[in-house]
């Protein structure tokens, strides 16, 4: 989940999910950083605690350097993260409800490449944001015994821009933070009093400095396609004349290269991320339900609840972004070193 902010369309899905006093809910979050490669606008102690009061029992973390990246690989590691506290079940949103036919397009033998060559426009064309990336789920369930489950969206599309009704959609309550009267019915007041608004004036400045910097000393930046978008930035910004971010990924935008991809290597040029292979070693606990503790026991040499000690490319870089994301918003709280949120039931 992204929870970027909180609203009701999440509380629905979490309520669809059928749930046993026996059974444990888990959620895995990107934080810092979007899927999109956008800064997010709640903070991942926020969206834990709203989770941990929503029905969910553990809330983990999906590393920034792993979060922001494409569909396929945002579920690649995601499902690896799940795998190995072992999982049985996958519940994830979805537009059609067709789970038959997404199976049958994930049994072929599908890569990234094909994502790239068109797959979108052939077999997928009329599927929608929440069904593309459920592709990517269930192609990753290949060979497993996890069963997948689908909860279906309704009232509002994944990219509908307009405030609709109760239920809308992330992107809508985004476009319209300044309007509370029209999206104060569509969240949580707990999610909307923790919304922020990063500067992005100071992330044009830092991207440039960068920017610069990875071009003089050959820097390989991860998602780079080995530094050549690097040098198709700063052609555009000399010869567009580009003053913001904003206008930099519309120039650089075309069929190859989405608004959204352009934005991860942003991210990674900013936080100096390079190229390399990002592997899961540990799993980072944001906060868990205190009636389900127990099962901590069962994983206490995979679980870590802090990074302050940690010291490996993925910890660094979730330090780096945590940094990045405090600095936009004018914070001062490394959240990577507290202690994850403990929450008991019936607690406000």
């Amino acid at each position: 989940m992204e929870i970027n902010p909180f609203h009701n369309g999440h509380k629905y899905f979490l309520k669809q999910i059928p749930k046993k006093d026996e059974d444990i809910l888990v959620a895995v979050i990107s934080t810092s950083i979007t899927q999109r490669g956008e800064i997010s606008i709640l903070d991942k102690r926020t969206k834990t605690k709203l989770l941990l009061k929503n029905n969910v029992d553990f809330v983990l973390e999906l590393p920034s350097v792993l979060a922001n990246q494409g569909g396929y690989y945002f579920a690649k590691h995601a499902i690896e993260l799940l795998k190995k506290i072992g999982i049985t079940d996958l519940y994830f949103g979805s537009e059609t409800n067709d789970l038959a036919y997404l199976k049958k397009i994930a049994q072929k033998n599908i890569t990234q490449k094909d994502f790239k060559n068109g797959l979108y426009k052939d077999e997928l064309k009329d599927l929608k944001a929440n069904d593309i990336l459920g592709l990517s789920y269930l192609k990753q369930l290949n060979n497993t015994n996890i069963t997948a489950h689908m909860i279906k969206r309704i009232d509002n599309n994944y990219h509908e821009k307009n405030i609709t009704g109760k239920i809308s959609s992330a992107t809508a309550i985004r476009n319209n933070l300044d309007n509370y009267q029209m999206i104060n019915d569509t969240l949580p007041k707990e999610s909307y009093q923790a919304i922020l608004q990063p500067n992005l004036d100071i992330l044009w400045v830092l991207f440039q400095n960068n920017l610069e910097y990875c071009l003089d000393e050959k820097i390989n930046i991860f998602l780079s396609e080995d530094m050549q978008m690097l040098y198709k930035f700063k052609n555009i910004i000399r010869v567009k004349h580009v003053n913001s971010l904003e206008q930099l990924i519309h120039h650089a935008s075309d069929k190859n290269n989405s608004k959204n991809k352009l934005n991860r290597i942003v991210i990674n040029v900013i936080l100096l991320i390079i190229k390399d292979n990002y592997e899961i070693s540990y799993i980072h606990l944001l906060g868990f339900n205190k009636n389900k503790q127990k099962i901590l026991k069962q994983h206490q040499n995979l679980v870590i609840t802090s990074l302050k000690n940690e010291t490996d490319n993925i910890s660094k870089i979730e330090n780096r972004a945590t940094l990045l994301f405090n600095m936009l918003n004018k914070q001062n709280i490394m959240y990577d070193y507290m202690p994850p949120v403990i929450y008991e039931k019936g607690e406000k």
